[in-house]
């Protein structure tokens, strides 16, 4: 090749790898371009403008009027202050350790509850405004909000760790219209967070809490009632009545995951579900109830493929009705009698020949009454009670005023009499009835001129005799 083509050559090559060098350092200079938006573009609402020239936050326990809890930043250091933060505060802070208490209408920019802090609104509303796209309230802590109304343009975020107590009669509604949180910003609340219903008032539970939520908590002893289907990994009954209308409350997701209920004085009228293993089947206890009372039943079984599945418990209003709308209701035992409705039971995801049996009352660790219910297949029932016809008996309501209804079930058909004694044995009622195979019910209605006490109802066959305490108020 002659020298002139070999410089032409390399002065070529020259030209492209300058010309790539200058791509190069043009996209550099794009993705560093890039990198700065995005800084810049990050979470408006993050922690780190908590140091921030014009920031608050609390350094004691009181009223959010007051000027000795109060600390700002003033660029270089946090300093007392004499005044409380206003709408233009760059931040607000409540820290870890410290209560806050707000009773008069407040309005603010960003709030940011700590892990630790407490907020708690004792006012009718509490507002919350942005200012070049940031401002809110931020919950790492506890927020109790009363009945107080969260407004303003500002965004809301509960964080996992965070807990808050609804007070609103509404609860809380998705699209924020309605209850505690009435915001036109994002409201983003966390499945992981704690959830606690304390009104003073019946409320509604709304539908924005999350369908799932790890842990929820029912202390109204006037009554939370449900919009829809909720599950949830711990359940607190502290007190008051968890209604849950057409819908239900499920506990746990599965056999691994049961969930777990604590209880003090609540319990639930409608439908409950609850997920349990081999570990826990023989404590499992559920509270249901009506306005009558509460009543506590209990599950127990010997057969290794029924210690884990899901126990369905519900409440039907009026009496006992054997007109069942589904296969699937058909499945559902009676458990229990009261004035006003009465229970059922199944394992709802068990085989076609699950069936519950009676057993004894047990005392539990409150010294409270649990009806204890066994899980057996039906032909073991078959086979090991070839001689007791007569099972699942149930009287109620007891005490009664007028009436009770009996139900029971029978292996085959036969007569039965039915007497109901004093406690000293005088017969005051003597009635023979036919008994079909299947599910029964008899319904004793001359109670109106008996005096009040305790009664026994005497159910017998040819082959058997049961004894059911009854008392008349």
């Amino acid at each position: 090749m002659s020298k002139r083509k070999k410089r032409l050559v390399t002065s070529r090559r020259t030209r492209m790898t300058m010309r790539t060098r200058v791509l190069i350092g043009i996209s550099l200079w794009a993705a560093a371009c890039a990198l700065v938006i995005f800084v810049n573009r990050k979470d408006k609402n993050s922690d780190e403008d908590v140091s921030v020239e014009g920031s608050y936050r609390t350094r004691g326990t009181g009223d959010w009027g007051s000027s000795d809890i109060w600390e700002r930043y003033d660029g270089s250091a946090w300093v007392d202050t004499d005044e409380p933060p206003g709408r233009n505060a760059n931040s607000i802070t409540i820290a870890d350790g410290s209560e806050l208490v707000v009773s008069e209408e407040t309005t603010a920019g960003k709030v940011t509850i700590e892990k630790g802090g407490k907020l708690v609104l004792h006012t009718n509303t509490f507002s919350v405004f942005k200012s070049g796209g940031r401002g809110g309230i931020f919950c790492k802590g506890e927020l109790f909000l009363d009945d107080c109304v969260i407004e303003g343009n500002g965004d809301f975020k509960l964080y996992d760790d965070g807990i808050l107590h609804i007070g609103s009669a509404e609860g809380l509604d998705k699209k924020s219209l309605s209850g505690n949180i009435q915001l036109k910003g994002a409201v983003d609340l966390s499945k992981k967070a704690t959830y606690i219903f304390d009104g003073t008032m019946k409320q509604s539970a709304g539908n924005g809490i999350p369908s799932y939520c790890e842990h929820l908590i029912i202390n109204n002893e006037s009554g939370v009632f449900m919009q829809s289907d909720l599950a949830a990994g711990i359940l607190e009954l502290q007190a008051g009545c968890l209604y849950t209308g057409p819908s239900q409350v499920k506990i746990g997701n599965s056999v691994n995951a049961t969930g777990s209920i604590i209880r003090n004085r609540g319990y639930v009228r409608g439908t409950l579900s609850k997920w349990y293993n081999s570990e826990e089947i023989e404590k499992l206890e559920l509270a249901a109830g009506d306005e009558s009372g509460v009543y506590l039943f209990g599950f127990t079984t010997d057969e290794s493929q029924f210690k884990k599945g899901l126990i369905e418990l519900k409440y039907h209003p009026g009496k006992p009705d054997e007109g069942f709308t589904s296969p699937f209701d058909a499945k559902q035992i009676k458990v229990g009698i009261t004035e006003f409705g009465y229970f059922t039971a199944l394992l709802s995801n068990g085989p076609d020949d699950a069936l519950l049996v009676q057993e004894k009352t047990r005392l539990n660790g409150k010294g409270e009454n649990v009806s204890l219910w066994k899980i057996v297949r039906n032909d073991d029932v078959q086979s090991t009670n070839a001689e007791a016809n007569m099972s699942n008996f149930l009287l109620g309501p007891n005490p009664f005023t007028d009436s009770f209804l009996v139900t029971f079930q029978s292996e085959q058909p036969t007569m039965a009499t039915m007497q109901l004694l004093t406690r000293a044995g005088k017969i005051v009622h003597t009635e023979a009835i036919p008994v079909e195979k299947g599910k029964n019910r008899y319904e004793y209605k001359n109670g109106a001129d008996l005096p009040a006490g305790d009664y026994l109802l005497r159910i017998s066959n040819p082959m058997e005799i049961y004894t059911l305490p009854a008392t008349k108020k």
